[in-house]
């Protein structure tokens, strides 16, 4: 994260770019949430058939692209060889989820909170400042997506892991641990946004500090309000999905130096 710099200004055009997509969606799949929940767990999947079609879901293939933009990779052999790495972390992936499964699937939740926390630290243009205040963001952005999707609909929230390793139904005792677990990372991740936007406006950035805020607020609406798998498919679909495309589209090595002809 030290490393990371914006591909272009942040400025007023780029923050806009960046914000009212996934505002808009948010507050839609909000509005819906709390008219009707059940129409999103009966929708549950359209969220992330939308972020398969519109942005390709899949990460394997972006991957190898980018991958072989930014090391300067050319013909199949060498891409092949520069790609060799990745494939040997999903060949361990998939042993690991075989061989120890609850343990395999406690690290991708530890791995997708840092993951979305990271993107919107540095879509929001958070990534400067303090170590610990960038990993104060990270932490509570990616709680404010996993923490409400576990805590109010912990059952709904397992099945999709659960089937994965044979047990879709967990104990009243486990589910009740999971639970208490979800909510107090929930509470961590409004407080932590609550207080980083603060220290934002204190600093002289008002109007980011304020819009730090609402969108944690509205993550966190969006989450709690509608079933988990469409929860957290919206977030993907409007802000995580489309964030990552709007950077690899404004980064020189991936979209090309000539803007003006580099389409999202």
């Amino acid at each position: 994260v030290q490393t990371c710099a914006l591909p272009i200004s942040f400025g007023v055009r780029y923050e806009i770019l960046q914000r009212a997509l996934p505002w808009i969606l948010l507050s839609g799949g909000l509005v819906v949430g709390l008219l009707d929940h059940r129409a999103t767990a009966t929708w549950a999947v359209a969220p992330f058939l939308a972020s398969l079609v519109l942005f390709g879901m899949p990460h394997g293939a972006m991957d190898w692209v980018v991958n072989n933009r930014l090391n300067g990779l050319h013909g199949i052999a060498a891409q092949l060889r520069g790609f060799t790495g990745y494939l040997v972390w999903m060949a361990i992936s998939i042993a690991a989820l075989v061989l120890a499964p609850f343990a395999t699937i406690a690290a991708f939740m530890a791995l997708t909170i840092v993951h979305f926390g990271t993107a919107d630290l540095i879509a929001t243009g958070n990534a400067v400042g303090p170590r610990w205040r960038r990993a104060a963001f990270i932490a509570s952005r990616g709680l404010l997506v996993l923490g409400p999707a576990f805590g109010f609909h912990t059952a709904a929230a397992w099945y999709p892991f659960g089937l994965l390793v044979g047990h879709p139904v967990l104990e009243p005792s486990t589910l009740g641990v999971v639970s208490t677990v979800s909510l107090v990372g929930t509470g961590l991740g409004l407080v932590g946004t609550i207080v980083l936007a603060g220290l934002r406006m204190r600093s002289g950035d008002a109007k980011r500090g304020i819009a730090d805020l609402i969108e944690g607020l509205l993550v966190f609406g969006a989450i709690a309000a509608t079933s988990p798998l469409f929860g957290v498919g919206l977030f993907f679909l409007s802000t995580h999905a489309y964030r990552h495309s709007v950077r690899l589209a404004t980064t020189d090595a991936i979209g090309g130096e000539d803007r003006k002809s580099t389409r999202l």
